[in-house]
Formats: structure tokens, C-alpha cells, sequence
């Protein structure tokens, strides 16, 4: 795949004007709280559809971080789609000038920087090629230890072979470490909560049970990571790289030398193989505290959440809240108005 260097899409602001019936309309937008999931899918058309959902967008001060995860191939038109709705509408500027112009004139278009969590290998062949020919920039969050053992994140990992056990995923091991969850999300949940040394014993556990585990061509296509060689084959110019740990732990279960491990040299890892600048992280699960934060803060120069929410003037540098991206690209247009939707 060769490397191109796509046109900016920066410096395209756009008159913001409305007639009375548009502002009576988008005040109406903002103050509805509909309670029917079929009345909210009307409205989220209708602000979508009409163009007034970008025009309100574009009275709220801030910056959209969307937080993208995989792009598997039957999702690729529609987030070909997505991406082509929010050139249109928005001005798409790299994370890193995010911390520099938080607090945003509302006489220019509003801003939005994509963000890409666990270095799946599908956005590097279904979400690549769709930046690249719009020329958008975008963040992609790499965890190297996973890269170097071409290991899968070890809840996806989990997640796929416990759904070949069904019903009987409630193992008497997993119980005896005081699993009391059915199910294979309620399960990987609860994995996430526990100490590193108890989840890797549950891993260990789920592995014995699952030893003629075969990943489907489905499976690969949803969670197989990117190679270092991968990498290289983004465009530098349109495509950063960030830290999402050494191998996705639940920070908070870590000892303070292992999250030190963790945050710190994957940083040094990532700077030694591709050769360039890595200065924002991303924390695996959304988890933090204030003790990691400070941790964070002295390692790199900004970090993204799950926080929902718009960065502003004001927002910690360390806690910058994201917008989840949606299937429908209706609920998308609408986060970019009610992230929280």
C-alpha cells in the first residue's frame, strides 16, 4: 500500500447564519429529551438529513475527539460515509493540535480529531485507505508488547474463546476465583476488575478449557493487530501514532512499578522502532486514577479518555474527554451535538 500525502483539511471555516424558523428549531433540538427510542431515531434523522445538526454543532464551543476502535469490512461504506460527512461539516485537525486551541471562535467550523483505540489491524486496510483519499488526519493507539508477540488484546482474546464454550463459560475455576458473572461480556467484565496475577490465572484457566480454540476468518478480520511493518505503511504526515500501553492492562489492578512499565516504555519502544516523536497516550478501558494521570503527565504531553464529552478551554490536558463513534451515521451527527446520546 504506498504511502501518500493527502490535502489539508484545515483552514476551511464557514459562515454560520440561521434564519428564525432554524434557530426556533435547533433551541427546540437542544432542549428535547425524548423518552421513545422511536421519536429520538426521528429526530436524530431529521437533525442529520436537514443539515441542521452540523449548523448547531457549530454553536458549541469545543472539540470532538471521536473514538473509533475496529473498522471490520462490512463497516467499511459506512464509515467511508461518516468520514465524507464530517469533511464536509467540520474541520478534521490532527489530536495534537487539540491541547494548543481548545477553546474555539464560533465564527469558524467546528473541530474534530479521530482517534483509533488497540492498533487493530483492520484500520490499517479498511480505515487507512478512507483518510488517506479524504486526506484526514487521525490517531492510532498501539500497544507495541502486543505488536511484537502479534498477540491478540487479551480481552478479545477471552471474549472469543469463551463464546465457543456458550452456557458453559461459568467454569468451576473461574469460580473458585470468585467469578459469579454469566456470560462471556459479564465474565470479561469481571476480569477487568481484578488484580493482574488473578487475571492472568482466569486467562490461564479459559485457555485449558478452550485448547482446540481455532480462530474464524472472522475472528482475525475483527481483532488481529497491526505489524511493525504495518505501521511503516502509514503516512506519517496523516497518520499518528500514541501509546496505549506496553499490553492493555486495567491500569488501576497494576502495582505502581508495572504501571510505570506499562506507560513509560511503551513510549521508549514505540520512539525506538518507527523513529519519531510519541507524545500522547490513551488509557486502556477508559481506567484511571489520579495517582496514573500524575504518572501519565510525566511521560507524555496528553492523554485521552472515555470520558464522554467535548474538549474545552479548561480541560485537563491529561483527561481529554471523546465522543464514541456510532454504526448509524445518524447517531454520529448527533453525538457531534449530545455526545452522551
Amino acid at each position: 500500500m504506498a504511502n501518500r500525502r493527502a490535502p489539508s483539511t484545515r483552514n476551511r471555516s464557514r459562515a454560520i447564519s440561521h434564519n428564525p424558523l432554524q434557530e426556533a428549531i435547533l433551541q427546540t433540538m437542544i432542549d428535547l429529551k425524548p423518552k421513545s427510542r422511536q421519536i429520538s431515531s426521528t429526530v436524530h434523522r431529521f437533525a442529520y438529513r436537514s443539515g441542521i445538526g452540523p449548523l448547531l454543532a457549530q454553536r458549541l464551543p469545543g472539540t470532538r475527539i471521536l473514538m473509533y476502535h475496529g473498522t471490520p469490512r462490512a463497516a467499511q461504506s459506512g464509515f467511508e460515509k461518516q468520514i465524507r460527512f464530517l469533511k464536509k461539516h467540520f474541520d478534521i485537525v490532527p489530536l495534537s493540535e487539540v491541547p494548543d486551541s481548545r477553546e474555539q471562535s464560533r465564527s469558524k467550523a467546528a473541530t474534530v480529531a479521530l482517534t483509533f483505540d488497540d492498533g487493530l489491524r483492520n484500520n490499517l486496510m479498511i480505515a487507512y485507505p478512507v483518510l488517506a483519499s479524504c486526506g484526514v488526519p487521525a490517531t492510532f493507539f498501539v500497544c507495541p508488547g502486543l505488536i511484537e508477540s502479534g498477540k491478540w488484546l487479551w480481552n478479545h482474546e477471552m471474549r472469543g474463546r469463551l463464546r465457543t464454550l456458550g452456557s458453559a463459560c461459568q467454569l468451576p475455576a473461574l469460580t473458585k476465583l470468585g467469578c459469579s458473572s454469566n456470560g462471556t461480556d459479564a465474565t470479561v467484565e469481571w476480569m477487568k476488575s481484578l488484580p493482574i496475577a488473578v487475571r492472568h490465572r482466569a486467562e490461564e484457566t479459559i485457555r485449558e478449557a478452550t485448547r482446540t480454540f481455532n480462530p474464524s476468518s472472522e475472528d482475525k478480520e475483527h481483532y488481529d493487530i497491526m505489524s511493525w511493518d504495518d505501521i511503516r505503511e502509514l503516512d506519517s504526515s496523516l497518520i499518528t501514532i500514541g501509546s496505549h500501553t506496553l499490553s492493555h492492562p486495567i491500569l488501576p489492578t497494576l502495582s505502581e512499578s508495572e504501571r510505570r512499565c506499562e506507560i513509560a516504555d511503551s513510549r521508549k519502544i514505540l520512539e525506538s522502532k518507527l523513529g519519531r516523536t510519541i507524545d500522547s497516550f490513551c488509557y486502556p478501558n477508559g481506567s484511571e486514577n489520579p495517582a496514573i494521570v500524575d504518572e501519565v503527565s510525566e511521560v507524555y504531553r496528553y492523554a485521552v479518555t472515555t470520558q464522554v464529552g467535548f474538549a474545552q478551554s479548561g480541560t485537563n490536558l491529561f483527561l481529554l474527554p471523546r465522543v464514541p463513534a456510532a454504526d448509524a451515521i445518524e447517531m454520529l451527527a448527533w453525538r457531534m451535538i449530545r455526545p452522551a446520546s
